[in-house]
């Protein structure tokens, strides 16, 4: 009975929106809301999510939301929220926690985490590879690698940036391959 009503809701963002993109641009959000009793995936659609994105209101895992749009309920009761107007988005961001690099461990895996350090070594994919780019970071504790992907380092502003010496703050996800721990950026604004 409540498919196409206009509801509001607020809660936490329980993981990192997810952004999908279509030349170069922007063209669909989702992400998950969490009021304490359930949880709700909103989604925003072409002008909304590009918006949201100029903005810089991309939510992330443990930011406040306060959101209205219209819900769609399927047959088997999926419930899915559809932002209309980018302005019915009210986002507060969560205090950023940073993280010492000596202090990641494989209990962390799946975690998004804030980490800082100096760039020791950045490694740019060999032409036609299909592998990340690599940049090392130390902290004064101990040294991690960031991997990224090249439609990531498309959305880094500040390219230039990316050498030896440079301080960075980065928001990462905490994964695994060939059993190494690994910290992986998920979008170009998530590496200052």
């Amino acid at each position: 009975t409540m498919n196409f009503a206009y509801v509001r809701i607020a809660g936490t963002v329980s993981s990192d929106a997810r952004a999908f993109k279509e030349g170069g641009k922007v063209r669909s959000l989702r992400f998950m809301v969490n009021d304490g009793s359930g949880e709700i995936s909103v989604t925003a659609f072409r002008a909304q999510a590009e918006a949201l994105a100029e903005a810089g209101k991309i939510p992330n895992a443990g930011d406040r939301v306060e959101v209205a749009g219209s819900l769609s309920v399927t047959a088997d009761d999926d419930v899915v929220m559809r932002l209309q107007v980018p302005e019915q988005l009210v986002l507060t961001r969560a205090e950023a926690k940073i993280t010492p690099l000596d202090e990641i461990t494989g209990a962390m895996v799946g975690n998004n985490l804030v980490v800082e350090g100096t760039i020791t070594a950045v490694e740019a994919p060999k032409p036609q590879s299909k592998q990340p780019w690599v940049i090392r970071i130390a902290d004064g504790t101990g040294e991690r690698e960031i991997t990224f992907w090249e439609s990531i380092y498309a959305d880094i502003q500040d390219k230039v940036l990316l050498i030896k010496g440079t301080p960075v703050r980065a928001r990462v996800v905490v994964k695994t391959y060939r059993e190494q721990l690994q910290l992986s950026l998920n979008r170009g604004s998530d590496l200052e």
